[in-house]
């Protein structure tokens, strides 16, 4: 698509419209490949319309659940993370763990790992940190071992005091 998209200056809104239509569409998402498509829009992302991206963040956040295999989130946590408004980012973490239903919502504290190497501002690493530990006694297993795995992953890449 990107290579396309060269040639093209771009992709089109009608492409847009299709990712999105697919992003909605129940059958296509209980394929296997579905998780292809969260791909696509990461390593695409620059070659969509700017007027696009919103509707395709909407979009994630609402078939983040409905992905037939991990990948699907996962990437879409990715993309959240790093391309929503940093003032939303957490918000909607948040809510997708509340209404989300496993393996998504066990693929949030992921989405959490990369809205903290996005951001420098202590207060919402500290938030974040605060949710992730709010995590840790959460009722699934998986979500324990994965918001611990962070916050591990946080706690190794902070320098040293001396």
């Amino acid at each position: 698509v990107s290579s396309c998209a060269l040639f093209e200056g771009g992709l089109s809104a009608e492409l847009s419209d299709e990712v999105l239509k697919l992003l909605e569409d129940e059958e296509f998402l209980k394929h296997p490949g579905s998780w292809t498509l969260a791909r696509l829009i990461f390593d695409a992302w620059d070659d969509f319309p700017n007027d696009a991206q919103p509707g395709l963040l909407d979009g994630l956040q609402r078939s983040f659940d409905r992905f037939s295999t991990y990948l699907g989130p996962f990437v879409a946590a990715e993309i959240l993370a790093k391309r929503l408004e940093l003032s939303r980012v957490l918000p909607v973490f948040r809510a997708l763990f509340a209404s989300t239903r496993p393996p998504a919502r066990t693929l949030v504290p992921h989405g959490l790992r990369e809205l903290t190497l996005r951001t420098n501002d202590p207060e919402l690493r500290e938030q974040v940190v605060s949710f992730l530990n709010e995590l840790l006694n959460d009722r699934d297993a998986n979500v324990r071992d994965e918001a611990l795995n962070v916050l591990k992953k946080l706690h190794a890449s902070i320098p040293a005091q001396s």
